[in-house]
């Protein structure tokens, strides 16, 4: 992506460059994109050169290839001075710190000729442009315009939100889990709805719909438990619904379920920080 200032705005030229590991990706690519071939440039296992031709840098690879990737010989020079947005799962703009310049290196060592980090996480609705993309607060400020196109090139998919860094790993969760938790609820609802004589495509859009309204009663305010309270009446149908929900403690086990998988998301930080130490280590 190039970059100008007009009159004290961005004017952003978008040119993109895909980076992939095999050839059948690279056709693919080729195949998906074939009416934007003057402004995608589809690199074959040539990373550094990829880099080398960007300002902004997307890491999107399997976690467990981002140390292959970051410490290429020469890939540090070549990310110099330019912003790496980090979307990948399970490791933080720290562990990219230590990969690219070293545990050893301090904040402010050679600080003039670093990348830019961001963490960021999209959700799956980024496929429709309506993900909830979270984004880790950065240690240190970014300069305005990296601060700028970082929010440009994550609204281009939906609604951003930063969290402080200490949050990342529940705000990661949240964002990342909630559509298949969701997902879960809603198809026992539609095989309710069905089994009382819904077809299932009908049960699914009055359900999605309805929690389309519901998300946009709580973006406008309204708390869940104002929501719940809204709706029920003493003694009626939705109260008779929760009832069923309360005596199975399902708010509990869904509570449950989030603390067990905020946890994980710690212990796999861990497993993939020795996972590129033992790489790292196999370089030097």
């Amino acid at each position: 992506m190039s970059v100008t200032q007009t009159n004290g705005g961005l004017t952003l030229a978008v040119l993109g460059c895909a980076c992939v590991s095999s050839i059948e990706s690279a056709q693919r690519l080729e195949n998906q994109f074939s009416d934007h071939t003057g402004s995608l440039t589809v690199f074959h296992g040539r990373n550094l050169d990829a880099v080398r031709a960007s300002d902004i840098i997307l890491l999107s690879c399997e976690t467990k290839k981002v140390t292959e990737v970051l410490a290429e010989e020469n890939m540090r020079l070549a990310l110099e001075g330019k912003l790496l947005l980090n979307i990948c799962a399970g490791i933080s703009a720290q562990q990219l710190e230590n990969i690219i310049y070293g545990p050893a290196a301090g904040s402010e060592d050679g600080a003039n000729t670093r990348c830019f980090i961001v963490h960021a996480q999209p959700n799956t609705a980024s496929r429709i442009r309506q993900s909830t993309t979270i984004i880790s607060t950065p240690a240190s400020p970014l300069p305005q315009e990296l601060f700028d196109l970082t929010n440009w090139v994550f609204q281009c998919i939906g609604t951003v939100i930063y969290v402080p860094l200490n949050a990342m790993d529940s705000a990661t969760v949240l964002c990342g889990a909630t559509p298949a938790v969701l997902s879960l609820l809603l198809e026992g609802m539609v095989d309710a709805g069905v089994e009382k004589g819904l077809n299932r495509t009908q049960a699914i859009s009055i359900l999605a719909h309805s929690m389309r309204g519901t998300a946009d009663l709580l973006i406008n305010g309204q708390d869940p438990a104002s929501v719940i309270e809204s709706v029920t009446t003493p003694g009626g149908i939705t109260a008779k619904g929760l009832s069923v929900l309360h005596n199975a403690q399902v708010g509990e086990t869904i509570a449950d379920a989030f603390t067990q998988a905020i946890t994980m998301v710690g212990q796999v930080k861990g497993i993939i920080a020795k996972q590129n130490q033992q790489i790292l280590d196999q370089k030097q």
